[in-house]
């Protein structure tokens, strides 16, 4: 049963990083030298947190152009 839980997770977890690469490309050294970056540390990586966390960083209101 845990084998299963982590394939889901894990498959949600590539689709949502996925996802987002199609919307905004690949990062690389050399952009991560020129902007200003987040890094996310969670003890749980969980699918639905990490898509919440991006819907919230990608809508906050200084990001909107």
């Amino acid at each position: 049963m845990g084998k299963n839980v982590f394939n889901l997770q894990f498959e949600a977890i590539a689709h949502t990083f996925s996802e987002r690469a199609r919307a905004g490309g690949q990062y690389s050294e050399q952009r991560a030298k020129a902007e200003k970056h987040v890094v996310l540390s969670m003890t749980e990586l969980q699918a639905d947190v990490l898509r919440d966390f991006l819907t919230e960083f990608y809508a906050h209101f200084r990001l909107q152009v």
